[in-house]
């Protein structure tokens, strides 16, 4: 009998150890996560005629977590000022809602942030 619970015993130590070592995903204002979100943000603006602009995330929600898939749903506030390049264009600022998923990418180096809302 006493044999039986450290096989048991032994069997399951490896898992433990490895659901211990398991790649968390960031949280939603993770500065990994705000890093991804300035990127997109600049990707987008870039190709506005190549102005240069400004952004903040505010408000900054968690919606959801998904333990099997590592999924996290996301939601804030982004901000951005857009600054023309051309001379007689004026700058513009808008703030609008947005939701968003984290999740990390399998071989564990990468945040991976999918972004709705910036139309």
């Amino acid at each position: 009998m006493r044999l039986s619970k450290s096989v048991w015993l032994l069997s399951i130590l490896p898992t433990l150890l490895l659901v211990g070592c398991k790649e968390q995903t960031p949280k939603c204002s993770d500065e990994s996560t705000k890093a991804v979100i300035h990127q997109l943000l600049e990707s987008r603006w870039k190709s506005y005629d190549g102005s240069d602009a400004t952004y903040d995330i505010e408000n900054i929600r968690t919606l959801g977590y998904d333990g099997s898939t590592g999924i996290r749903q996301c939601a804030a506030d982004v901000g951005y000022t857009v600054y023309p390049k051309h001379p007689n264009s004026k700058s513009f600022s808008h703030r609008k809602p947005v939701t968003y998923t984290v999740q990390i990418t399998d071989d564990g180096e990468s945040v991976y942030v999918n972004m709705m809302g910036l139309r």
